[in-house]
């Protein structure tokens, strides 16, 4: 312990960056594993949505298996019984002020108070914690450096449509992979970090291919799990379907891709010309949802086994 907190002074601190992925805690978590079986433990850790979730419990002192064991825990799935959703449905679809999703999120927050209590982000220094959100007072995205963790993990995490925005300190917060699913910009202006690593998770439809593989500069193309050469990353997340068989929603999680593919491209501009070194991985997995919870154990390793595989290029 003694070392790890001399490190923290030291220059070329590693952090991680966990991306916003519907229902990616568990690839997340096993991802975090994977690093402490390598003995690496980022003095950094951000997160957005689902990596949100996993960034907040790690940075306020629970461990990547234990986070696995309790979000495979059955009880999860009570989070979505809520009989006030069977009124704000139909509020939701008539567009009602004051209704912007079904559940209100007490339950996940009382939830995350069992594991952690009140515990702050500023409290967090080994690692530090940076939270993803985006704040529809103020219309701009923000990265949350201060406040209780669960509240705001539980707004990064608020997936319009499906929670309430969140209320905190007079401001509606809603999902932080709205406009910053992979926050480490803030980083970039830290000299004392040197190296990033992002762990992205990206769910797949089951039964058919949603993804391409992976396109990546010099040429190299396939669907591992790689470090990003040089810094950068050309990723192209498309579709083998016709365009006319997009369906509404498809094409709205498309054009958010598009989105987020400029973001991250330009990030990675800036991380190159700070001399900040990054290291990029992803974990497909099959997609979960609130009914497949029990299915999160695979995904737990597959997250684990992207760390492992990659131990060559993790490992300073």
């Amino acid at each position: 312990m003694g070392f790890r907190w001399l490190r923290f002074f030291r220059r070329g601190h590693t952090a991680l960056c966990l991306n916003s992925s519907y229902f990616g805690f568990y690839a997340h978590a096993g991802f975090l594993q994977g690093l402490k079986e390598l003995q690496l433990h980022p003095e950094h850790v951000s997160g957005a949505s689902a990596g949100a979730i996993v960034a907040g419990l790690y940075a306020a002192g629970m461990q990547p298996e234990e986070i696995a064991k309790e979000f495979l825990n059955p009880r999860l799935s009570r989070v979505f019984m809520e009989w006030q959703a069977s009124y704000r449905m139909p509020a939701l679809m008539l567009n009602r002020k004051g209704v912007t999703g079904a559940f209100d999120g007490r339950k996940v927050q009382a939830l995350l108070k069992e594991f952690i209590g009140d515990r702050r982000i500023e409290d967090c220094e080994h690692p530090t914690l940076a939270l993803s959100v985006a704040n529809l007072t103020a219309g701009r995205t923000e990265t949350a450096r201060n406040g209780l963790i669960r509240e705001y993990i539980m707004a990064s995490c608020a997936m319009p449509g499906l929670f309430q925005a969140q209320k905190i300190n007079g401001d509606l917060y809603w999902d932080g992979g709205i406009a910053d699913p992979i926050p480490f910009e803030h980083w970039l202006e830290n000299d004392r970090i040197r190296r990033i690593i992002v762990h992205q998770v990206i769910p797949i439809a089951t039964g058919r291919k949603k993804y391409r593989k992976d396109e990546y500069l010099r040429g190299r193309s396939d669907s591992a799990p790689r470090q990003v050469p040089d810094n950068q990353l050309v990723y192209r997340s498309g579709s083998d379907e016709s365009p006319e068989k997009f369906s509404f929603l498809s094409a709205l999680e498309r054009s958010h891709e598009i989105i987020s593919d400029e973001l991250i491209r330009l990030r990675l501009e800036m991380a190159r010309s700070r001399g900040v070194k990054v290291l990029w991985f992803r974990t497909e997995t099959p997609r979960l949802g609130p009914h497949k919870m029990h299915r999160g154990g695979i995904n737990f390793e597959l997250g684990r086994k992207v760390a492992l595989d990659n131990a060559s290029v993790i490992k300073p």
